[in-house]
């Protein structure tokens, strides 16, 4: 990617070593051509399939910010269980991504929900979007276990939300901890929003009639995005509970430390970004004009006329 002269931005760099992050001083890159870009985002391919204009209201930022992100992510994985609604299903892993799975499978009208995690302050969360919290390391037994004893017929679907790093009971590393967990006590389709690789017990999951769903969300994002749009517009979902802090660049390093700790929920870098006022446009007389009405070019703000000046900020998850 081309490169401006004597310009530099700070950046957030990784260190080779997972959540060990610095903030570097770089020269700052300039998109000069669409492969300068990230060529393999949609976005890019397909701009206008891909941009929504938000709605110029009183709504937090926070809100739309995962519209683009993990909201569709979760209801990705509902649609690769052949979720209905009515449905029981078990969500692993209460982090940011299994807390949007836990509210988008209660707005598409699930009778019941299991969060499986062992972080306390996540199960609590969890508990308080309505979800009954199952901590796996608990000695009461396996998820498996503990799910049914409090429902003794399993659960309909079971998302996997859990990701790359997946630990077994003892916090060891076992990537197919969930997924095999999944297939002893599922009595339907399994979804997966990742993918690691796995080593499932297939002869139960064939002798089961069981499947797994999983892949690429970029069709379904397409698909789903007006519905998603429209229930973050009417506040039928509220996201933006799942930011635990609000930083600046600055602070990103130590937020990494506290991500990896389990002290954070879901971290937002927050970019200062100032609009310059518009530049004076020549008067010009209409052909006809209402008396008494503003000229076209200024907006009308608490009863005053004039160029509207306005501060943004951008926000980019972690």
């Amino acid at each position: 990617m081309p490169r401006a002269k004597n310009e530099t931005m700070l950046a957030l760099v990784w260190e080779s070593k997972p959540f060990e992050m610095a903030v570097r001083d770089i020269e700052k890159p300039t998109v000069q051509m669409p492969e300068d870009g990230i060529p393999s985002s949609s976005a890019f391919r397909s701009p206008t399939r891909a941009l929504v204009a938000l709605p110029n209201d009183s709504s937090s930022d926070l809100e739309f910010l995962f519209l683009p992100d993990i909201f569709p992510t979760t209801w990705a994985g509902l649609n690769y269980a052949q979720f209905q609604s009515g449905y029981s299903v078990a969500v692993f892993d209460a982090g940011p991504v299994g807390l949007l799975c836990i509210l988008s499978a209660f707005l598409r009208g699930a009778s019941q929900i299991f969060a499986v995690d062992h972080v306390p302050e996540r199960l609590h969360k969890a508990a308080t979007l309505g979800a009954i919290p199952i901590d796996f390391t608990s000695p009461e037994g396996s998820p498996n276990e503990q799910i049914l004893r409090r429902r003794p017929t399993g659960d309909k679907r079971y998302i996997d939300c859990v990701g790359e790093e997946c630990l077994n009971a003892q916090l060891k590393p076992q990537q197919n901890f969930v997924i095999n967990d999944a297939i002893h006590f599922c009595r339907g389709p399994i979804g997966r929003q990742h993918q690691a690789g796995i080593s499932a017990a297939i002869p139960e999951l064939w002798g089961k009639n069981l499947s797994i769903g999983s892949g690429n969300i970029g069709e379904v994002y397409f698909q789903e995005l007006p519905r998603l749009f429209d229930l973050i517009k009417t506040k039928r979902a509220r996201l933006d509970f799942i930011v635990s802090s609000e930083i600046s660049i600055e602070d990103a390093p130590k937020a990494y430390e506290r991500l990896d700790k389990k002290l954070e929920t879901k971290v937002v870098i927050r970019f200062p970004r100032h609009r310059q006022p518009p530049e004076a446009k020549p008067e010009a007389k209409p052909a006809a004009a209402v008396e008494g009405a503003p000229p076209a070019d200024v907006e009308k703000t608490n009863g005053s006329t004039g160029p509207k000046v306005s501060t943004a900020t951008r926000v980019i998850p972690v």
